[in-house]
C-alpha cells in the first residue's frame, strides 16, 4: 500500500474493485466476491494509480496595484 497523508484508502481507489453502475456508495471486490461499501477497506486492499482523482490545485490569487494602499 502506498502511504501518502493525501491519500485515504478506501475500495473506491483499490486494485481489486469495479464501480456499480448508477451507483457511487458501492462497489464490487473482486477479491471478497462482494458489494463493499466506497469509503471502507480491507486488508486486502491494493492502491490503484488509475483510480485515484487528485484535488483540485489551489487557486493562487494575484494582487492588483490598485488594491493596495500605501
Amino acid at each position: 500500500m502506498i502511504k501518502h497523508p493525501e491519500i485515504s484508502a478506501c475500495c473506491a481507489t483499490c486494485e481489486w474493485s469495479s464501480q456499480i453502475e448508477n451507483n457511487d456508495e458501492l462497489v464490487f471486490c473482486h477479491k471478497k466476491k462482494r458489494e463493499r461499501q466506497a469509503v471502507s477497506h480491507c486488508r486486502r486492499y491494493v492502491f490503484d494509480l488509475l483510480k485515484y482523482t487528485p484535488a483540485k490545485p489551489k487557486q493562487i490569487t494575484n494582487l492588483d496595484m490598485t488594491m493596495i494602499e500605501i
